[in-house]
């Protein structure tokens, strides 16, 4: 795994351990950021989309659909773009974040003020990155799969 060039002085990760993981994988010391946490998915933490849409299958397409509600006991899509546009509004300088895709997708979306529909149609693979610049609104400069 490689960094960004130039790597920002300012480096941040989630309090989950994948981030982490990765942060400490890459070989960079990140502070925790909680408001970096994945997005909450209620009743549906810790199981697939497979087990989801085999145990209730109507919800999971109302979701993929339209997951401004969230999933069922999760955190609205509201409530994650104010919690990471907050986040992002509040930066001043340039800063290199390890976070989940939803995150990732909530920021592009915070940065474009995309519907809510439209986060889940933006592919954020593993590893991927998200380049977002501000210049009096924010900007999505570059959004690239993992090369290795």
């Amino acid at each position: 795994m490689r960094l960004p060039a130039p790597v920002p002085e300012i480096l941040f990760t989630s309090p989950m351990l994948a981030a982490r993981q990765t942060a400490q994988t890459l070989g960079v010391v990140a502070r925790t950021e909680p408001q970096l946490s994945d997005i909450g998915y209620g009743d549906w933490t810790g199981h697939s989309f497979a087990d989801i849409h085999a145990h209730d299958p109507e919800a999971l397409a109302r979701w993929i659909a339209d997951p401004s509600p969230g999933a069922p006991g999760g955190e609205t899509m509201d409530a994650l773009l104010l919690r990471i546009g907050s986040w992002m509004n509040s930066l001043a300088a340039d800063v290199l974040a390890i976070t989940h895709p939803m995150v990732v997708r909530a920021a592009i979306g915070a940065a474009l003020g995309l519907p809510h529909a439209a986060l889940l149609r933006i592919d954020v693979a593993p590893l991927s990155s998200a380049v977002l610049s501000f210049n009096r609104v924010w900007r999505l400069q570059a959004l690239q799969p993992y090369a290795s």
